[in-house]
């Protein structure tokens, strides 16, 4: 059973200007939350889904096992579009196992440690409340 992170990040934000990408502690803000998901012992495969190529390049710049990058639509990257829709959208194109587990992993949540999702990962396993 595959376990796959799926970390959105789009290039607009109504708040901040680029905001993911903005410099946290000496890296882009998102490189946490990615290094995270990557040193996880859990995941199997980290996917970032962005519009954006400035963002492919900064993501593929961190040569981080396991880290796969996935240019989404304009359709799923406006303001008003959700995070399920991208979701749904990466789900559709990559045609995964079935068994598979999907983890959505917030990009703007710098102090999410591996060790966090391990633990998310093996209380949904064994059927425990999170």
């Amino acid at each position: 059973m595959k376990k796959i992170a799926f970390i959105p990040i789009r290039s607009g934000s109504k708040g901040i200007k680029d905001k993911n990408i903005k410099e946290f502690n000496g890296k882009p803000l998102c490189y946490w939350t990615i290094r995270s998901s990557s040193e996880s012992k859990s995941i199997d495969e980290v996917y970032v889904s962005t519009d954006s190529k400035k963002i492919i390049d900064i993501v593929e710049s961190f040569q981080l096992p396991k880290v796969k990058t996935f240019l989404r639509s304009k359709k799923t990257s406006s303001d008003t579009s959700s995070t399920e829709s991208a979701m749904l959208e990466f789900i559709e194109k990559m045609n995964f196992d079935k068994e598979s587990i999907f983890i959505l992993i917030q990009a703007t949540s710098p102090f999410t440690k591996s060790e966090d999702i391990d633990d998310g990962i093996r209380k949904i396993s064994k059927g425990s409340s999170v």
